[in-house]
């Protein structure tokens, strides 16, 4: 493997930090978003002026930058996490999730600190190969399946 640049490095370790945060804020924004408060389709506003509900949740789920980062970094922690060893699976669990020593991690998973080592590179090269890989339109649309 070749190295990371730094900062793919940091925005892999971030996405694998922030898992829970994204997925929540991601859901936060897209229920915002799909109960807008608005009138309903073909009624009037003003004069001559019509609303289309659905077209104005798309366009707001197609343009809100903020959505399309959560929802890119968290289907590229759950796209690698899919496609990586039990090891590292437990290693994101304990090291990331819940915010656990090197040390203790080690000690519940039993692994030296070289595999250790290993397996977190790998964690970390997997999900920024995701990232990369990731079509944000694609992201959300297989976001929404989750929870429609």
């Amino acid at each position: 493997m070749s190295r990371l640049k730094l900062v793919d490095y940091r925005r892999a370790v971030q996405a694998l930090k922030n898992y829970d945060y994204n997925f929540k804020n991601a859901r936060i924004i897209f229920y915002d978003i799909l109960n807008l408060d608005s009138a309903p389709l073909g009624e009037t506003r003003g004069i001559g002026e019509r609303t289309d509900t659905v077209a104005n949740k798309v366009i707001r789920l197609d343009d809100d930058v903020e959505l399309k980062e959560y929802v890119r970094q968290y289907m590229a922690v759950k796209n690698t996490l899919e496609s990586i060893n039990k090891d590292s699976k437990r290693l994101f669990e304990h090291y990331y999730r819940q915010n656990e020593s090197k040390w203790k991690v080690m000690e519940k998973i039993n692994l030296a600190e070289r595999t250790f080592g290993r397996r977190k590179q790998e964690l970390i090269y997997s999900v920024d190969k995701e990232l990369k890989k990731l079509d944000t339109i694609n992201a959300i649309g297989n976001f929404s399946k989750e929870f429609l």
